[in-house]
């Protein structure tokens, strides 16, 4: 349904993520999806579980299809396992996860040097604000995973416009996010609308 929708808004994509979440092993089913590859998928994610250093590698070595992963990474040392073991084509660490925006960038860096991109896990609303401005941080970073609902991102993030004094939560173009002028993570929270909309106990 969500691939049905955003063709409908902006045609058929040359090519898009691929979620096979936390399957245990090597399953024919997770190897029919690599090999056939029926939606020109950019990359095959998370398709064992997200402790495996192993699986992802052995797939990985008999597909063409990038395998990603990492967002349950909480550690540099977690994710220099992952390199180190090759356990993923692309890294992506989840910015909340791995400890804030500089570990983060920090995680990039170590990827960079083993020439392995690094694509931040998706996230959605106002959160993904500290995702924007660790992947413009970050020197491997071509994209930014975004979650949610079946319609356009700017539909999603509506909400929260009901707190904030600009005009947009985050503005696209062309495909492309622009990195917020604003300082800080680039949100203008309104304190009184803030405190008109807490839930409390």
């Amino acid at each position: 349904m969500r691939r049905y929708v955003a063709r409908q808004h902006v045609g058929r994509p040359r090519q898009n993520p691929y979620r096979s979440e936390g399957a245990c092993r090597c399953t024919p089913s997770v190897g029919r999806q690599a090999h056939q590859n029926p939606e020109n998928a950019r990359w095959l994610e998370e398709p064992f579980d997200g402790h495996d250093l192993e699986g992802p590698a052995r797939l990985a070595a008999e597909v063409d299809i990038p395998i990603t992963g990492g967002e349950l990474g909480k550690s540099i040392h977690q994710f220099l396992a992952f390199l180190t073991r090759k356990t993923y084509d692309v890294l992506q660490p989840d910015t909340r996860i791995c400890e804030g925006i500089l570990n983060a960038r920090k995680i990039s860096i170590l990827a960079e040097a083993f020439h392995v991109p690094c694509i931040q896990h998706g996230t959605q609303g106002p959160s993904l604000a500290g995702y924007i401005q660790a992947g413009c941080a970050m020197p491997n970073c071509e994209y930014q995973e975004m979650i949610g609902q079946p319609n356009l991102p700017e539909e999603q993030w509506s909400p929260a416009l009901k707190v904030l004094r600009t005009k947009h939560v985050f503005e696209i173009e062309d495909g492309y996010g622009k990195l917020p002028e604003i300082p800080g993570l680039g949100l203008d929270v309104h304190a009184d609308a803030l405190e008109e909309f807490r839930v409390r106990s």
